[in-house]
């Protein structure tokens, strides 16, 4: 959808480069109507212009000339410079820019570096923030840690040029623009302004900075290893690039698998980076036929993209500093197809993620996207159905080769329609369709995704606009039905799982980045299958760093306040670290604080210390629990965890029964029946993983 937004809105634009020539010639001589205004600067300015609500990125060249200024903008990336009316009234700013029917004119208020949108403009609104780009953020692109071992990246994104901010703590996901020696970024993922963070450089290392300036973190960057490494699949050479963690090998390693988008490996740097700062080696490659990889996409089913993805695994397998039997497979949109189907044709594959993946064929994939996209535009019922129709019809023109004089006609039909931006108007298909065209479309994935029998986690948004997720969850359940499969539904969360009301463009330009609980729980679930381990010697210091810091903490900043407290060790996997902590606190206070031993209880039982687990759980036991006077069952909720630990089945069975009586009777009843039942669910496995399936 956000490339058929941009490409429509650039081509009018540009065409009316051509007819518009006053708006030209207009530029030269537009006078500054205040010369002697200090807030507007001569450079490069970059940010958004939103046009009634659609947002659009931009950059725009302002230039001094005598008493007038001549600006020149380009619009979502494109190649073409557009010229541009400036009209300067004190901080009041006019930018004209060509459009289809005159001047499209655009509004702003210079405060500082920034360009702000005027509240009371109608129309077209200015979001801009002045920047030099010396290529600082080239330089700095790679991961970095702080010295609590939380994990940040500068990368690129998907097949975006511009240059992102990571946090894989908070999802924070932003657009970095370089000024004065420092990189800035705004409150979302492309809104400019107000900045909310600054990163400065100081040696080698980086400071991060809040909007205020007044909190300072030290950042370092990681020393990874990089290495180019090819192999051959079929007709094509691939090429990729490995990361290495620090240290020595072997190493778990992951394949990352592409989207349908045409970016090269450099726009998967930002997931590898995540996989590499939990000591998994990561593998990002070109795809065949683009970057550096021979061959051609053209001719590509499905099942030849899972080849050139197995044949990956095969090649890292072969590698000193891998260890072959932890080798898995990560894909995304369509990589969620990708990735598990090569999991089936390479044998050292022991594990799978599958993200926003669909469990239909492409084909009703599309068809969905159509009408989710044209009903989130706001066009009306009938709008949608024209639309609908005329997708299902070139869909089925893909498998059959019927209905090709009807679609014709339609595309012309409908040229100017609203829905058209959605869809792929086609007015000279070929007497035939392809034999991909035939494969690809209308392929199947429940057959090749049934022949998985390794781990694998699958992660959608409620709000994805691209793959129908009701229809896609029950089918990638019982396709996965023969291994161990962890599904999770992230609410508010597109199909990039990024955070918003709706997947459309415009959302994620304010977005505040990726679903908090996504880097987490990728996290979570890869230490669950042991692929990432506690850097024990990481973990003390950290823990000796908060024995400093968090004893004379209040309760409340102690057990609920981000960034404090026993949280940010369990956070990074040192549950047991955690665990020390809170003791100590407790014997600092002379506390016997409930719920704080009862994290005592669940962090000794996450980090695989049983025993201790069980006496801590005990401790939590309230001998003055009355349920005439409250409903509330704790010490049930107490005792069905103890018999999960001490493996008495019947005994969980029996307290979470008792536990469920009370569900409607108290709101604590219901939450924590959610979690036993997860221990029953998951009896044969480990604390740490039961607990990471709830509601599953």
């Amino acid at each position: 959808m956000t490339q058929l937004l941009r490409r429509a809105w650039v081509t009018t634009v540009v065409l009316s480069v051509v007819t518009c020539v006053t708006c030209i010639t207009s530029v030269e001589a537009a006078p500054a109507t205040n010369p002697a205004s200090k807030g507007l600067r001569a450079g490069s300015y970059r940010g958004l212009v939103d046009i009634g609500g659609e947002l659009h990125s931009a950059r725009v060249e302002f230039e001094r000339a005598g008493s007038a200024w001549r600006a020149q903008a380009r619009i979502d990336g494109g190649e073409q410079a557009l010229p541009a009316t400036v009209r300067l009234s004190g901080p009041q700013l006019t930018l004209d820019l060509p459009g289809p029917s005159g001047p499209l004119r655009c509004h702003g208020v210079v405060e500082g570096p920034a360009i702000q949108a005027e509240s009371k403009a109608a129309g077209c609104r200015l979001e801009l923030v002045a920047g030099r780009d010396t290529g600082l953020a080239t330089r700095l692109t790679g991961l970095w840690t702080d010295d609590d071992g939380r994990a940040y990246a500068i990368s690129r994104s998907g097949d975006s040029p511009a240059t992102m901010w990571l946090d894989y703590q908070t999802g924070a996901w932003r657009q970095l623009g370089e000024r004065d020696g420092a990189l800035h970024a705004g409150p979302a993922v492309a809104t400019p302004w107000p900045e909310v963070l600054h990163l400065e450089p100081q040696g080698a290392d980086l400071r991060l900075l809040d909007g205020s300036r007044t909190t300072s973190t030290r950042l370092q960057r990681v020393p990874l290893t990089e290495r180019e490494i090819g192999w051959p699949s079929d007709d094509a050479m691939l090429k990729g690039t490995l990361l290495l963690p620090p240290g020595a090998g072997p190493f778990p390693a992951v394949v990352l698998t592409q989207m349908s988008s045409p970016a090269t490996r450099e726009g998967y740097r930002e997931f590898a980076y995540f996989f590499v700062a939990q000591g998994i080696a990561a593998l990002i490659y070109d795809r065949r036929g683009n970057g550096e990889s021979s061959g051609s996409e053209g001719g590509a089913g499905m099942l030849q993209l899972a080849d050139d993805a197995a044949r990956a695994v095969n090649a890292l397998a072969a590698l000193p500093e891998i260890d072959a039997r932890r080798i898995g497979t990560w894909g995304h949109s369509q990589g969620g197809w990708v990735a598990p189907i090569a999991a089936t044709r390479s044998a050292p594959v022991s594990f799978v993620i599958a993200q926003s993946a669909s469990g239909v064929s492409p084909a009703l994939q599309e068809i969905f996207r159509v009408e989710h996209n044209a009903r989130d535009a706001g066009l009306g019922e009938q709008e949608v159905a024209e639309a609908v129709d005329y997708e299902t019809r070139l869909m089925n023109w893909a498998r059959s080769g019927e209905g090709r004089d009807e679609i014709h006609a339609l595309s012309k039909q409908h040229a100017n329609a609203r829905w058209a931006k959605f869809v792929e108007l086609q007015d000279q298909l070929p007497d035939k369709p392809g034999a991909r065209s035939q494969s690809f479309w209308w392929f199947d994935p429940a057959p090749e995704l049934a022949k998985l029998r390794v781990p694998v986690l699958v992660i959608h948004g409620d709000r994805d606009g691209h793959v129908p997720v009701q229809d896609s969850v029950p089918i990638l359940k019982r396709s996965f039905d023969k291994t161990r499969a962890a599904f999770h539904l992230l609410p508010r969360t597109a199909h990039g799982l990024w955070v918003g009301d709706a997947d459309a463009y415009s959302q994620a330009m304010r977005s505040p980045g990726l679903h908090p609980d996504y880097w987490p729980l990728l996290g979570r679930w890869l230490r669950q299958q042991a692929l990432v381990r506690p850097d024990a010697r990481r973990c003390a210091a950290m823990y000796q760093a908060h024995l400093k810091t968090d004893l004379t903490l209040g309760y409340e900043a102690f057990d609920q306040t981000e960034g404090q407290g026993f949280r940010v060790l369990d956070e990074v996997g040192c549950s047991r670290q955690a665990a020390d902590l809170i003791e100590a606190y407790l014997k600092t206070h002379s506390s016997k604080e409930p719920s704080l031993v009862w994290h005592v209880a669940q962090l000794r039982a996450s980090a695989g210390q049983t025993a201790e687990a069980i006496v801590a759980a005990k401790t939590s036991i309230d001998p003055k629990e009355d349920l005439a006077k409250s409903p509330f069952r704790w010490n049930d909720y107490v005792l069905a965890t103890i018999a999960f630990l001490e493996r008495d089945k019947v005994a969980l069975q029996h307290h979470r029964d008792r536990v469920a009586e009370g569900r409607e009777a108290d709101m604590g009843n219901a939450m924590n029946l959610k979690l036993l039942d997860a221990l029953v669910k998951h009896f044969d496995a480990s604390y740490d993983f039961a607990t990471s399936h709830i509601g599953e």
